[in-house]
């Protein structure tokens, strides 16, 4: 018989022990363990930690220890970009080298990551150490790409839909064989063994710091980054003259990681339970305290559905309140937006790219196994294929078994709702930025994905100007190509809890050239109508002393102005002034189910040890895959690539989109705190314990909405 277990997820003494200090953008709700002996034993899906902050706290860590003074952000400046860049929403960063009269060498403006300041040194890096770098070539028309691309993109352009294949893309706009010789020639002269990349898009070496520090004349300096030290260069990188203009980025001379948004539910501080103020917690999310026994009078199971459950040994908190969700399978993800089971719109025909960082060896294996217990088709032979790199470089950013569940969440979450469709996967060789942007442009040149989903990203702020400048080249070609691009918006809300003083919003989904995903909570009933749709911002409550006292944000999409990108001409007129801070990109887009509370099951095995177990989880992990399947089922139904997907959603949103409104609601959670005593926890959807709501209309957590089904098929 099947043993069903539930454990204790957390910063304790029988817990998983933290790996580092850092927010991780999703959030999974307590363990439910599926399978026979030895298969059982996992405690968690990364060896992440999340940790908050206490409020006046200065110093927290943010993305593996990132932390970045808001009074710091560096001032960006403008040149001048043909309009239609400009009416895409590119804010025209600095180009990257200035040249002076004979100048024999120029400094790439922007290679300094705005954390690398003198004030927050920790050493030098040895000369020895072995460091791989991506040298990332222009585009050879890079204004002329960007129009192509806001054209074919633009529903009222005459040229809408006229996609170039990923070869004539790169026979028209990609570095030429002889800029590429160029660089590596040069980097070879200064003794680094260059290899240039596929397509000549970039150039790739593998050298010790001292010869790249003489190469690129700079010097490498490791800095105080909240709780890390990560390297990067302590001035600009200098470049001769003769082929400064072909380089965009020096991928790998800084630290960049990016992080997937999948992360356990964690532990928390005890509330202060004696009339004052609750404490902050240590942690998003709350520790289980197990399941009753099944029919028991006090019932604390998890709900399958809404009001299947419902504890009543506390007051309830909302008039929609319910159990908290086991996590929703195939068939109610296919009610909840109204598509994936018919033939006709199952993505029959298309193609998903999943990019994620590193690759499972049980997948897809252990997709097919949870799909065959769950009513869902498994893949056939070929729809599933693999295309990662490989070796896998482990010793860099977060190991293989942080980034497994995430793996499975998007493999699974997108074949739910698109079970007709192929998949492709690109597991990144680790989770740096340069790699992981390297995975998508493998997805971009393959000229059947027609769609790519990316759960990945970071505060905006980190990324160096010359990283945003060699993404954004790489986004420019997807949409000139038709493949819509869709990256999560985050789960950390506006990340003034971990640290920032200031609210900032997450990159990639800033880029104008993608699709930024948010995140709902939704409550089904049984027969698959909603309770409840709203925006996920989670805020713990603790019954206690006769009432319900504030524990905080427990996790919640991320949104807000981009501080680099102007207001693409498509959210003009749409998304009110409140939201673009003084007439940036707003993000997100458009919002589908994230919240791990009434999240989504999956199954896998974590690679270490302890076999196959499902769990709930969510996070806009799941809401990104959730929109590629849907974008894929709709592409079937119209017989066409729908391409970059935000025109079509700001001009089109009124009928193929369902305003995601606040609704006061929750779901009651049994929790424990950090010394294993029970609380009665009800956790509060889209309360605006930050800056992020969700309201009628555009918001800042959802978008415009979510997909309305049918007329989503057929009208985005």
């Amino acid at each position: 018989m099947t043993s069903h277990r539930r454990f204790t997820v957390g910063r304790g003494d029988d817990a998983t022990p933290c790996r580092r200090g850092f927010p991780i953008w999703a959030r999974s709700s307590p363990f439910r363990f599926y399978g026979g002996p030895g298969e059982a034993r996992c405690a968690t899906l990364t060896d992440g930690c999340s940790i908050g902050t206490r409020r006046g706290h200065r110093s927290q860590p943010l993305l593996e220890g990132i932390r970045l003074s808001m009074r710091r952000r560096l001032r960006y400046g403008l040149s001048a970009v043909a309009g239609t860049a400009l009416a895409a929403g590119v804010l025209a960063l600095p180009a990257a080298a200035h040249p002076a009269p004979q100048a024999s060498s120029l400094a790439v403006t922007g290679s300094v990551p705005a954390w690398a300041t003198p004030g927050a040194t920790a050493g030098s890096v040895s000369s020895t150490q072995q460091i791989h770098i991506s040298v990332a070539l222009a585009l050879r028309d890079q204004a002329g790409a960007t129009r192509f691309a806001a054209a074919v993109s633009d529903p009222s352009n005459a040229q809408y839909g006229h996609f170039l294949t990923p070869a004539a893309f790169r026979a028209q706009y990609y570095p030429t064989a002889a800029q590429a010789k160029a660089v590596a020639n040069w980097m070879s002269a200064k003794g680094l063994h260059a290899a240039v990349g596929e397509y000549n898009r970039t150039v790739e070496a593998t050298a010790s710091a001292g010869a790249l520090q003489s190469a690129f004349g700079t010097t490498l300096r490791t800095f105080h980054v909240g709780t890390q030290v990560l390297r990067a260069p302590a001035s600009a990188v200098k470049l001769p003259a003769s082929i400064a203009r072909s380089v965009v980025d020096v991928g790998g001379l800084a630290q960049i990681p990016l992080r997937s948004f999948t992360a356990r539910t964690m532990t928390h501080r005890s509330p202060a339970l004696n009339g004052g103020a609750p404490a902050r917690q240590g942690g998003y999310g709350l520790n289980p305290r197990g399941q009753a026994a099944p029919n028991s009078a006090n019932n604390q199971n998890c709900s399958h559905y809404y009001n299947e459950n419902l504890y009543t040994g506390v007051p309830k908190k909302y008039t929609i309140e319910t159990n908290y969700i086991c996590g929703y399978v195939g068939s109610q993800i296919n009610k909840m937006y109204g598509m994936g089971t018919s033939t006709a719109s199952n993505g029959t025909g298309q193609t998903i790219a999943i990019v994620d960082a590193y690759k499972s060896a049980t997948q897809p294996a252990d997709a097919n196994r949870y799909f065959a217990g769950h009513g869902v088709a498994p893949f056939t032979p070929g729809q599933y294929t693999d295309g990662s790199f490989a070796p896998m470089v482990t010793n860099q950013c977060q190991a293989p078994s942080a980034w497994a569940g995430e793996e499975a969440l998007d493999i699974e979450a997108a074949h739910t709702l698109a079970p007709g469709a192929k998949q492709y996967y690109v597991g990144a060789a680790n989770c740096l930025d340069a790699n992981l942007q390297a995975a998508v442009t493998k997805a971009a040149n393959n000229a059947n994905v027609s769609i790519i989903s990316n759960s990945y990203g970071g505060p905006e702020s980190q990324e160096s100007l010359t990283s945003l400048r060699s993404w954004n080249n790489v986004l420019v070609q997807a949409a000139a190509q038709g493949q819509s691009v869709f990256f999560s918006s985050g789960d950390s809300g506006d990340f003034t809890d971990n640290g920032l003083s200031s609210p900032t919003s997450s990159f990639p989904a800033t880029s104008p050239w993608v699709t930024a995903v948010g995140g709902t909570s939704v409550l089904e009933t049984n027969t698959g109508t909603l309770a409840a749709e709203t925006g996920w911002e989670s805020n713990a409550y603790v019954y206690s002393g006769g009432g319900y006292q504030d524990f905080g944000f427990q996790g919640g999409a991320g949104g807000g102005p981009s501080h680099t990108q102007t207001e693409p001409s498509w959210q003009k007129n749409v998304v009110p002034a409140q939201y673009t801070g003084g007439g940036h990109r707003a993000t997100p887009d458009i919002g589908a189910l994230a919240d791990p509370y009434t999240g989504f099951l999956i199954g896998y095995n974590p690679g270490d040890g302890s076999g196959y177990a499902e769990s709930d989880i969510g996070g806009t992990s799941l809401a990104s895959p959730l929109l590629a399947a849907a974008t894929a089922d709709a592409q079937q139904v119209q017989r066409k690539r729908l391409g970059l997907l935000t025109p079509a959603i700001y001009t089109r949103y009124r009928t193929a989109l369902r305003d995601v409104k606040h609704v006061a609601s929750g779901e009651y959670f049994p929790a424990a705190d950090s010394q294993g005593n029970p609380l009665n926890a009800v956790i509060g959807n889209d309360v605006k314990s930050q800056t992020l709501q969700a309201a009628v209309g555009y918001d800042n957590v959802t978008g415009m909405g979510s997909p309305n089904g049918a007329a989503w098929l057929t009208g985005i």
